[in-house]
């Protein structure tokens, strides 16, 4: 049986390997998620430096060959999780299925919100990426916000197309509560609509008679 042939002591003959290895270095860390790969023993192969950036624990936390559950166990009292979300993060790290899971953490006194995505491995452990959304919560929540007071404006110009009850003497208008309010009053509430005050010249002539006979007429129409 001949004997195995020893590795090449020829640096040309490592060469892609060493190529293979700066490549994976120079994607993993233009990754616009954090990445952290982790072993079936819960330790930490791997990871770039945006998932350090968006968790921005003390240093020597992300550790290469650390216990995972020990930065878990970190990251929740730096970031203020309490104890139920912890035992979940730590009972998910074996799940053998994929998932996705946002969740809120305070970084240093500030709100984010991180997206998870959960990939397992083959032969045990998984590759886990994070991804700030913090801009697309906020986006979101403002459309949300936007679209309730759409709602509710459209809500109150149906309102105000449909037929008001009306009194025939005092000419105020009864609300779905069957409370009456002056005309002008339930515009301003319901429409937002503000109203000046004048006065007709017929309501001139006859609560004003003396300013009436000074007033000068209007022009002839046409």
């Amino acid at each position: 049986m001949p004997a195995p042939t020893p590795p090449s002591a020829d640096p040309a003959d490592n060469a892609p390997a060493t190529a293979s290895a700066e490549l994976l270095h120079i994607v993993l860390e233009h990754l616009v998620q954090g990445l952290a790969v982790i072993g079936p023993d819960f330790r930490l192969l791997a990871c770039n430096h945006r998932f350090e950036e968006i968790f921005r624990l003390p240093a020597g936390t992300f550790r290469i060959g650390r216990d995972f559950r020990d930065i878990l166990r970190t990251w929740a009292e730096c970031t203020g999780q309490d104890e139920a979300m912890l035992t979940r993060a730590l009972r998910e790290l074996e799940s053998p299925e994929p998932f996705e899971f946002e969740f809120a953490q305070r970084i240093h006194g500030d709100t984010r919100w991180c997206l998870l995505t959960h990939s397992p491995l083959p032969g045990g452990g998984c590759v886990r990426t994070f991804t700030d959304i913090t801009e697309r919560k906020r986006v979101s929540t403002e459309l949300e916000t936007n679209c309730r007071k759409l709602e509710q404006a459209l809500a109150e110009v149906q309102e105000l197309r449909a037929i008001l009850p009306i009194c025939m003497y005092c000419k105020k208008v009864r609300d779905d509560e069957h409370y009456w309010s002056q005309l002008d009053t339930y515009f301003a509430r319901h429409a937002g609509t503000r109203f000046t005050h004048g006065i007709c010249p017929e309501c001139l002539s006859v609560h004003h008679p003396e300013l009436a006979a000074r007033t000068d007429p209007p022009p002839p129409a046409g």
